[in-house]
């Protein structure tokens, strides 16, 4: 076993026994995912709505699937074991759970995608948009433009041709990846989990034309409910806090890149969990997880900036049943080690 493989270990356990057993699930229920139609010839014309909350699905399957570093064995053909027994139990619980991405499909469909087809972090916050317009806003037809005002918080925001092409991209990739799982051992847990076997794109839907609000826009088309959602849902791990919370770091002069959009969402995903994690968020994770191990003092002295900047925006506002107070850092010696979320817990 390399030492990438072995890094997994800690979130995914693998199983030779259990291809046989993903083989079932596939004849069982691969005959009740629709068939993709065909791009509309005729264009439907639909008035669109916009949410009040934003929702995030908080399931550990989710997490680990959008993690580059700990979904490469999800990949690999066979489903996976994914831990799901609380701390502390000595009854072995797994989720089983396998991802491979259509590249096929995607081009017989005269579409392309640009960088990894493996899921990223980016890809999680566009899911969560497409969750939001689709669960709170009832939208079936969703532009890239309808993402990115979610993503920031502000409907009024005009969307960069650089964004439209980030958020088309993971719009591609979540079409055509493909999900299967087996949560049938949670139901010990999760009662509403018995016999939860599921096998479809992460997002059913297709891409087509269509007419919103009285113009005529490429769009998606979703269809049927994203199975993580579905999933995150049975086990009450979805969140919804309020959409203007995501737009005051911004309006405070956060730059709407890619990376402060991923590192805004990381910060607001750490305070909604801070019941179940830690309160403490080491620097080093997150010099790790955005590219800046290497970096100099002035370029990770610039992004502790980011982060406080964005904490900063948040004092006193309140995510669902947790109100962030404040933050403070720690150091080891002159060097900042961490930083602390300061929370209170409303419920």
């Amino acid at each position: 076993m390399n030492k990438q493989e072995n890094n997994l270990n800690p979130f995914v356990n693998q199983d030779k026994n259990i291809e046989a057993k993903q083989d079932a699930i596939f004849e069982t229920i691969s005959q009740d995912v629709p068939v993709a139609e065909e791009l509309i010839q005729d264009i439907i014309s639909v008035n669109t709505s916009y949410v009040d909350n934003i929702v995030l699905d908080l399931n550990k399957v989710s997490n680990i699937a959008f993690n580059p570093e700990k979904n490469l064995a999800l990949y690999k053909g066979n489903l996976q074991r994914i831990a799901m027994e609380r701390k502390g139990s000595k009854k072995e619980i797994n989720a089983l759970v396998s991802i491979n991405f259509d590249s096929k499909a995607m081009k017989e469909k005269g579409l392309s995608i640009h960088g990894t087809e493996k899921l990223a972090p980016f890809d999680k916050i566009v899911l969560d948009a497409v969750n939001t317009l689709y669960f709170e806003g009832h939208n079936e037809y969703i532009t890239t433009a309808m993402v990115f005002h979610v993503m920031t918080g502000n409907i009024n925001k005009r969307i960069t041709p650089k964004y439209s092409e980030e958020i088309n991209n993971s719009l591609i990739k979540l079409l055509f990846t493909h999900i299967t799982i087996d949560a049938s051992e949670e139901a010990v847990i999760y009662p509403n989990l018995k016999n939860f076997k599921y096998h479809s794109t992460i997002l059913p839907g297709d891409m087509v034309q269509a007419k919103l609000n009285g113009t005529e826009v490429a769009c998606i088309h979703i269809y049927k409910t994203p199975p993580l959602y579905l999933y995150a849902n049975h086990k009450n791990q979805i969140s919804k806090v309020d959409i203007t919370l995501l737009q005051k770091p911004f309006a405070k002069g956060i730059h709407e890149n890619q990376e402060s959009m991923t590192l805004l969402h990381y910060l607001l995903r750490r305070i909604i969990a801070v019941k179940s994690l830690s309160n403490a968020i080491k620097y080093d994770t997150l010099y790790h997880d955005f590219g800046y191990e290497e970096a100099g003092k002035q370029y990770k002295l610039f992004f502790r900036k980011k982060i406080k900047a964005i904490l900063d925006a948040w004092k006193g506002s309140i995510f669902g049943d947790i109100k962030f107070l404040d933050y403070s850092e720690k150091k080891l010696g002159r060097t900042p080690y961490e930083i602390i979320l300061n929370c209170k817990y409303l419920k």
